[in-house]
Parts: C-alpha cells; sequence; structure tokens
C-alpha cells in the first residue's frame, strides 16, 4: 500500500519553416525551432520503497538552414545547424537501508551545439555516382568535443546485368544524451565508490563502413543485399541509479557492430495495385569496457571486457504489403515484424515475437481541387504484448503496447 510513485512529463515544440526557390536550380529551406519541457519524478508515500525525487527543465532553440545548387552535373548542398541548450536538473535519492548510497543534486548548465557541412553529387564518367561531403561540429555543454568528419560514397552501373555495386564511409559525432547528462557527470566525479568516478558523459565518436550489391530481377522487382561494419568510442547506453526510475547516461570504452541485410523490393505492379518490401536483417554488437564516462554502476568492466547491450535483437525481419485502386482511391496496407528477442542481464534472450499492422483508406468526396479521405488503423493487430526487453534483475520488464484502433478524416483543399 501507499507505492504511488508518478512521473510527470511536458513537452510542447514550435517550428516556423520557410522554402524559397530562388531558380530551377537553385533551393533555401530555412527553419527555427524551439523545445521546452519539464520533468519531475515524485516519491511514494509507503515507509518502505526507496525515496527518490527528481526534475529536469529543458529549453532548446535552434536554426537550421540548407541551400541547394545544380551545378554542371553537380548536385551541391551545404547547409547549418545552431543550437542553443539550458539544462537545469535535480536529483534526491534515499535507499531506506540500501547500501548504495547516490549524492544529492542540483545544477543548470548552458552550452550548445554549432554544425556545418558541405557536399556533392556527381558521376565523373557513364555509370559511376559518387558522394563527396565533409561535416564540422562543435559541441560544448558537460564536455566541449570538436571533429570533422569526412564522408564518402560510391556506386557502380553494370548495364549487362541490370546490378549496381556500392560501398561507403562515414565518420560520425555524437553528442551526448541531454537527458540528465548533468546528473551523470555529477556522479561521474563524486560517486561515493572511488571506482564509479569515471568523469563527465563523452561524446560518441563513429566509424561506418558499408558495402551492397542490387540486383533487378524483373522491371520492378529488385533484391539488395548490405553489409556494414560499425565502431566507435565512448559508446552511449543508459543505466537506471537503483530503482530511482531515472536513466542516465553511460560511455563505453568501445563498440563494434556489424550485420548484414536482405531486401526484396516490389514497386507497384500496375496490373495489380500491389506494392511490398520484405527485409531480412541479422545483426551483433557488443560494447568494450573500462567504462569512460557517466553513471558506472555497481558493476565496472575491465579493460577489454565486453557486454551485449540490452536492446540488441540478433533476427529481426519485416513485411510491407500495399494496394492501391486508383479509379475508386481505395487503398491498403499491412506491415508485419518479427523479433529474436532482446537480452536479459545474465540471462537468457526474451521470447520472439511476431506483430503486424493494418491500415485501410479511401476517398468519400472530391471535386477538385478539394477532396475528403477517410483513414482506419490498426495496429498490433493479434493484441500481442511481447516482452520488449528487461535491462537488469531491479528493472521490471518492459512490454510492448497493446493493440489500439484509430481512424480519420482528412480534407485536403
Amino acid at each position: 500500500m501507499g507505492r504511488n510513485a508518478q512521473r510527470h512529463l511536458r513537452q510542447q515544440t514550435a517550428i516556423l519553416s520557410w522554402l524559397h526557390s530562388f531558380s530551377p536550380d537553385t533551393l533555401i529551406s530555412t527553419s527555427l525551432y524551439e523545445r521546452t519541457g519539464s520533468d519531475r519524478v515524485l516519491p511514494t508515500s509507503d515507509p518502505d520503497t526507496p525515496v527518490s525525487i527528481a526534475s529536469r527543465v529543458p529549453l532548446t532553440l535552434g536554426i537550421k538552414s540548407d541551400l541547394s545548387h545544380y551545378w554542371h552535373g553537380h548536385f551541391l548542398k551545404a547547409g547549418l545547424d545552431l543550437v542553443r541548450l539550458r539544462e537545469n536538473e535535480s536529483f534526491f535519492f534515499d535507499g531506506r537501508g540500501d547500501p548504495d548510497v547516490f549524492p544529492a543534486f542540483s545544477g543548470g548548465l548552458k552550452g550548445g551545439q554549432a554544425s556545418v557541412y558541405v557536399q556533392d553529387h556527381f558521376s565523373p564518367f557513364r555509370d559511376l555516382t559518387v558522394d563527396l561531403g565533409v561535416r564540422y561540429d562543435y559541441f560544448d555543454l558537460v564536455d566541449t568535443g570538436v571533429q570533422t568528419s569526412p564522408r564518402i560514397g560510391l556506386a557502380y552501373h553494370f548495364n549487362k546485368t541490370k546490378s549496381v555495386l556500392h560501398a561507403a564511409y562515414n565518420r560520425y559525432f555524437s553528442p551526448p544524451p541531454i537527458e540528465y547528462s548533468l546528473l551523470a557527470s555529477f556522479i561521474g566525479h563524486d560517486a561515493v565508490k572511488l571506482d564509479q568516478r569515471v568523469g563527465n558523459v563523452r561524446l560518441y565518436t563513429q566509424n561506418y563502413y558499408e558495402v551492397g550489391w542490387a540486383q533487378e530481377l524483373h522491371p520492378r522487382i529488385s533484391l539488395e543485399l548490405n553489409a556494414y561494419l560499425h565502431t566507435g568510442r565512448n559508446s552511449f547506453e543508459n543505466h537506471e541509479i537503483s530503482i530511482s526510475r531515472i536513466f542516465v547516461p553511460i560511455n563505453f570504452h568501445a563498440a563494434r557492430s556489424q550485420g548484414g541485410e536482405l531486401v526484396l523490393n516490389m514497386r507497384q505492379l500496375e496490373r495489380f495495385g500491389i506494392s511490398g518490401r520484405f527485409q531480412y536483417a541479422l545483426s551483433k554488437t557488443y560494447f568494450y569496457g573500462p567504462i569512460t564516462g557517466g553513471f558506472a554502476g555497481d558493476e565496472p568492466l575491465v579493460a577489454g571486457e565486453r557486454i551485449i547491450p540490452a536492446f540488441d535483437q540478433t533476427h529481426t525481419g519485416t513485411a510491407q504489403i500495399f494496394y492501391h485502386n486508383r479509379w475508386g482511391g481505395f487503398w491498403m496496407g499491412s506491415a508485419m515484424r518479427y523479433g529474436s528477442g532482446t537480452i536479459i542481464e545474465h540471462g537468457p534472450r526474451l521470447p520472439q515475437h511476431f506483430t503486424s499492422d493494418l491500415a485501410t483508406g479511401l476517398t468519400l468526396w472530391t471535386a477538385e481541387p478539394r477532396r475528403l479521405d477517410f483513414e482506419f488503423d490498426v495496429t498490433n493487430v493479434f493484441d500481442s504484448i511481447y516482452q520488449i526487453a528487461k535491462e537488469s534483475e531491479e528493472i521490471p520488464i518492459q512490454y510492448a503496447p497493446s493493440r489500439t484502433i484509430g481512424g480519420s478524416l482528412k480534407f485536403h483543399f
């Protein structure tokens, strides 16, 4: 009795966009955006459950602009993204006899991010397409990070076999999650246990290597086979502070992810009005110790020790089938998903699962340019409440949402 813990979440977002075409070859798009939010964690009133009280009040202001231009066979694009961040956080925890002790925290910080990029898409000679780009990022909140990221992609078309061979390299720069990053960094410096003092939450830097083959089987049917290897430093995961319901970011020294996917694409067959996409993916991801930033938890990793992330899933399958009758405006589609199950810490994987969604719609009335459309949707048709993840022994199993049914009327004018 009395276990009435609550969490109140609020968020609002406003976006103002401007799109202008200077000429058939030049286009600019600019957006101003703002996001405010609040997160309040309230404790239970019973005398036994650990007390956790936390709050977070973030503010994000930004401007993003992209300029596109076509010049002598080159599709050029450049842009910038400027973001101003304000983060205020507080936290208090009483374990009611739990030996784990977490210091109380209250603080705020201002920072931001500035990013610019330029890229080009062109064909130096027949059947070869090249994508080149470079991006510069500067991020400053808990820590300051700077990176210049080159990117290159190549695709060659074999006319005789109607095949495409493609390969790409991308370097990425990912700022740490903003949510409770101040708290995680505070614990990283002031944890009671010395082996948990691993410092600030750090930025995640990654290298992506990808290669693939696309083969036309029929004028409207193609098969794709892709493989990838992703490596990185200071990879992210979220970790709960005891049973406080507060998840804070944590860094691992390195990460390695590899896998492949097989995709069958079926563009709309005019005679039947049917299109579809079928995909199977195989992947494996490992994080390697030691822990390098944020909230280290109770089980620090030694150098080179590896773990599997909580939401890692080895086998994934999806299928989408869509039917459209252009004369009556009637359409119907279904999406199906299969998953082999994610891991449990120090235990077996969760059971495999299969779900399907269904959507349909039609045009009720039309008088150009006005039109009235109806849409009906069902997600998780068979109400499969499968287990998504269980990150540790202290955290309850997380379940997928149950069946939902909805409909809408859309008036176009």
